[in-house]
């Protein structure tokens, strides 16, 4: 596998801002801790770090917050992204914050369909992220992603600015290639909006929504147990990652804007990045890595987290060549 990493620096559609530093604290720990395991031991190999970066400009609207500025961000990495899949690369989109996956699944998405395949994303997170403007309680697009991605329409409670807006993001970015609920999992959910809870009531059991809740009462293998069954008869073929370091217990990754207590342990967490290894190693397509920000963090915990899940989910084991451990 080649990866090649795009650093995605814009925060505007965040919570807090400071998310826009998380792909150069990654880079930097990755280039210090991990890069030869990955590249030696585990045959991974980085050929470059692109980066997609949008000023930030006043702006006045009484619209979607930064929407300018956050569709020409989207738009530049849905150009990186056709660049790094045309190679036959595989790309690592670091965030920024969460609504960056409007400018990377999409093109995934397109490109698998071109192929014939059909692609499944795992929403790792303790957020569904799938809002519409009429839905969300904050009216950041941080919490619409997967709400645009899966063609929610903003209907008539959305007047005037925001509801053209909305329909320009799915009409840019989506075009005619919105995902289907069968084609979207997630992993970790504990904080989920009353409208986005209805609207996963609606669509089960085509989508996979599995909680926090879930976890506690079966533990992490039973989770990733029905997530393997839910993509092998969802008719998916490739596997996007979509990784919020939220999904984790603010304990271990304090530096996040939107943290949830009651996450993921730091050994669940890389014990569902070691299964996504194992099992789905040659069908995963790309992933992102989304919300950690430098400026809440603690002596660099979060920073740490995020990139040694990435070298789990890379191959990296305790004893990389000893037993495996299925049942």
């Amino acid at each position: 596998m080649k990866v090649e990493i795009i650093g995605v620096l814009f925060d505007r559609c965040g919570k807090q801002p400071g998310s826009a530093l998380g792909p150069e604290a990654i880079r930097y720990a990755f280039e210090r801790h991990e890069r030869r395991d990955v590249r030696v031991q585990y045959r991974q190999r980085v050929e470059r770090w692109r980066y997609v970066h949008t000023e930030p400009q006043v702006e006045r609207s009484s619209g979607l917050r930064n929407f300018n500025q956050a569709l020409k961000c989207y738009q530049d990495l849905q150009v990186e992204m056709e660049a790094v899949m045309a190679e036959g690369n595989t790309p690592l989109v670091l965030g920024g914050d969460h609504s960056v996956a409007l400018g990377s699944i999409p093109v995934a998405h397109r490109r698998v369909a071109a192929q014939g395949g059909k692609l499944a994303v795992l929403w790792v997170d303790a957020h569904a992220d799938l809002n519409s403007p009429d839905s969300s309680p904050t009216g950041n697009l941080h919490g619409m992603p997967l709400g645009a991605m899966v063609g929610r329409d903003a209907s008539s409670a959305s007047r005037g600015i925001k509801k053209d807006q909305w329909r320009e993001l799915l009409s840019d970015l989506i075009g005619g290639s919105a995902l289907d609920d069968s084609q979207v999992a997630w992993l970790g959910l504990r904080d989920v909006d009353l409208p986005e809870a209805k609207y996963l009531a609606r669509k089960m059991p085509r989508s996979m929504p599995l909680t926090m809740e879930f976890i506690d009462r079966h533990g992490l293998p039973a989770a990733f147990k029905r997530f393997s069954k839910w993509f092998a008869e969802s008719g998916c073929t490739h596997l996007w990652i979509s990784f919020d370091v939220d999904v984790f217990d603010p304990v271990l990754a304090p530096g996040t804007g939107t943290a949830v207590r009651g996450g993921l342990t730091y050994r669940e967490g890389h014990l569902l990045a070691e299964l996504l290894h194992q099992q789905f190693a040659d069908k995963l397509v790309g992933l992102d890595v989304v919300e950690v920000n430098p400026i809440l963090d603690s002596t660099h915990t979060t920073v740490r987290v995020a990139v040694e899940w990435m070298s789990s989910l890379f191959g990296k084991k305790i004893l990389p060549w000893g037993p495996h451990y299925d049942e």
